[in-house]
């Protein structure tokens, strides 16, 4: 199973997880330049932990929010974002 949450998070599974991934691009010192490959971020052993481990690394690397407003409004989007996947 593989489920794309964005452009950046996607979730894929093995037999005994859920599996957070960051999909990154090689920068400029590698070999392969531009080429797309997967970082895992964490292992949850339910699909909810690992939407809540998306919704966490998700905030903790937009560094566009900067009050309270903004990050309660993030986090709304990504519940919405995460509503219309299970549509």
């Amino acid at each position: 199973m593989r489920i794309d949450l964005d452009n950046v998070y996607s979730i894929k599974s093995d037999e005994n997880n859920f599996i957070l991934v960051e999909n990154r691009v090689k920068g400029k010192d590698s070999v392969n330049v531009g080429e797309l490959y997967e970082v895992s971020i964490g292992y949850y052993g339910s699909l909810p932990a690992a939407l809540n481990g998306y919704v966490k690394n998700y905030l903790r690397k937009n560094e566009d929010i900067s009050n309270i407003e903004e990050l309660i409004e993030a986090v709304n989007e990504l519940h919405t974002t995460i509503s219309k996947l299970a549509n």
